[in-house]
C-alpha cells in the first residue's frame, strides 16, 4: 500500500511467486486500485491469474500449461508440454481471457531468436546483437534446442494470441 501512496499504478509479476503470496498481492491490488501484470507463476496457473484480474499475461505465460494435462510439469515456458496440449481446452482459455479483459504480451522475438532454428553464428550476426556485451562473439549466444524441432515448438505460441484476438464465435485455430 506504500507503493500506491508513492504514485505507483502497476505491480509487475515475476515467476516463482508462491500461491499464497500471489493471492494476497492480488487482493491488495484490487482493494487499492493498482493493476498487476506480467508473468503467470506456475503455482497460480493461467485460469486463476485471469480470474484474479491479472491485467497482462507476458510471454503467453501459462497458456501451454493450461492446455496440458493437470499436474504436468512445465519447463521453460511450457515448451516441453506442447506435444501434450489438449486443444479442446482452448475455447475455455480464450473465453476466460476475453472475459477478464486481459492483454497478451507475446514477446515472440525472444522465442523466435532462441528457438527459431538459427545457428549460434547466425544469432550473433543479427544487427541487434551490436547492443549486447561482447557482440560478435558467438560463444556468448546460445541455443536451447536443435533447430529442426524449434519451429514446431514455437507454433502454438504464435497461434494462441491469434485465437484470443478472433471473435468468440470463430472456430479456434489449431495448434500444429
Amino acid at each position: 500500500t506504500d507503493q500506491k501512496a508513492a504514485g505507483y499504478d502497476l505491480m509487475k509479476i515475476h515467476p516463482g511467486i508462491q500461491r499464497v503470496v500471489y493471492d494476497s498481492m492480488a487482493a491488495t491490488a484490487r482493494r487499492r486500485g493498482i493493476r498487476f501484470a506480467g508473468h503467470v507463476p506456475l503455482a497460480v496457473g493461467i485460469m486463476d491469474a485471469l480470474q484474479q484480474g491479472q491485467w497482462t499475461i507476458d510471454h503467453v505465460d501459462g497458456y501451454i500449461e493450461g492446455l496440458a494435462p493437470a499436474g504436468a510439469e512445465s519447463q521453460f515456458f511450457g515448451f516441453n508440454l506442447v506435444s501434450q496440449a489438449d486443444l479442446s481446452k482452448l475455447p475455455a482459455l480464450v473465453a476466460a481471457t476475453k472475459k477478464a479483459g486481459a492483454w497478451i504480451v507475446p514477446t515472440q522475438s525472444l522465442f523466435e531468436s532462441m528457438l527459431g532454428g538459427k545457428t549460434a553464428d547466425q544469432l550473433a550476426a543479427m544487427p541487434e546483437m551490436k547492443y549486447t556485451r561482447n557482440s560478435g562473439n558467438s560463444h556468448h549466444t546460445f541455443q536451447l534446442a536443435n533447430p529442426p524441432s524449434c519451429a514446431r515448438t514455437i507454433a502454438p505460441r504464435l497461434r494462441l494470441p491469434a485465437a484470443i484476438s478472433t471473435p468468440t464465435s470463430a472456430k479456434p485455430m489449431a495448434i500444429s
